[in-house]
């Protein structure tokens, strides 16, 4: 299972709507983009910037491909089909303005290229919204920078607001309270358990 983190300006704790369906002051696409070229450590994935016609286009004229649409579970790239399609996408996108309408993935990605640990971790633009799934501790703290500079705020699933301490991270609800992250996720059986790991560790490396 995972859990998905989302740097967003919705208001949350609505008693009519999931804090996430608020569109009220969404981070623009121009925001998004902006943000990620004045950051040396984004790179965007110019492979989400295709059109449905220039995905086929593509796939149709390159034999690397065949193979990769499957009837049960649509198309599917091995990693070296993936690489080639990011090469051959960043060829024919990178100098173009970015339509974001005509995106055929729905989203714009960026890979986050200077992980701590070498890991391959990416941030997704969607609806107003920029997210990621089961975060470590360094790509929770990316978030936070990317959110301070957007005047957002980094949201869980269960709607919970993070700030870093120099402990770790905190987490607020208004009927918690700010709680460490391990005590307030505490017990939860999927993306949790990692991270407060990850946190003790560097605690005892500390003391």
């Amino acid at each position: 299972m995972s859990y998905e983190f989302y740097i967003t300006r919705a208001d949350g704790w609505s008693d009519t709507e999931h804090w996430s369906k608020n569109q009220r002051n969404p981070i623009t696409f121009e925001e998004w983009d902006r943000l990620v070229k004045d950051d040396s450590e984004l790179a965007i994935d110019y492979a989400c910037r295709l059109s449905e016609e220039e995905l086929n286009r593509i796939l149709n004229s390159h034999p690397e491909f065949v193979g990769c649409r499957t009837e049960s579970r649509g198309i599917l790239f091995s990693r070296e089909q993936d690489q080639l399609l990011r090469q051959l996408a960043t060829e024919l996108k990178a100098d173009e303005t970015p339509d974001p309408d005509n995106f055929n993935f729905g989203y714009d990605t960026a890979d986050w290229i200077v992980h701590p640990e070498g890991e391959q971790r990416c941030f997704w633009f969607h609806r107003g919204t920029i997210s990621t799934k089961n975060p470590d501790m360094a790509t929770l703290g990316k978030m936070l920078q990317l959110s301070e500079r957007l005047n957002a705020c980094v949201r869980g699933d269960d709607e919970e607001i993070y700030r870093r301490t120099d402990r770790g991270f905190d987490c607020y609800r208004p009927d918690r309270g700010w709680l460490p992250l391990e005590k307030f996720h505490q017990g939860r059986p999927d993306w949790a358990p990692a991270i407060v790991r990850e946190i003790a560790e560097m605690r005892s490396t500390r003391s």
